[in-house]
């Protein structure tokens, strides 16, 4: 649902989403979206519960998206593996 919403919206440029508990299947679909997106410069998915392999596709995204600068994902258990 909220992937639908930010692939329609055009002017938002942050999006925080830090301590809700949500998990890398369930941002799944944000970051597909997030590829193609052209204005969110800032994304907090801080003090979730976010793993290596979300952290992998977090990778894969900030190397097509160049207008994503900064993301927080601190305090999430990404290991060194996925760092």
């Amino acid at each position: 649902m909220l992937a639908k919403g930010l692939q329609a919206n055009h002017s938002l440029v942050k999006l925080d989403l830090a301590d809700n508990a949500l998990q890398s299947d369930q941002v799944a679909g944000l970051l597909e979206v997030l590829t193609q997106h052209q204005y969110l410069g800032l994304l907090s998915l801080r003090k979730n519960r976010l793993d290596d392999e979300f952290a992998s596709r977090l990778c894969a995204l900030l190397k097509e998206n160049s207008v994503l600068y900064k993301a927080d994902v601190s305090a999430n258990p990404i290991t060194n593996r996925g760092a």
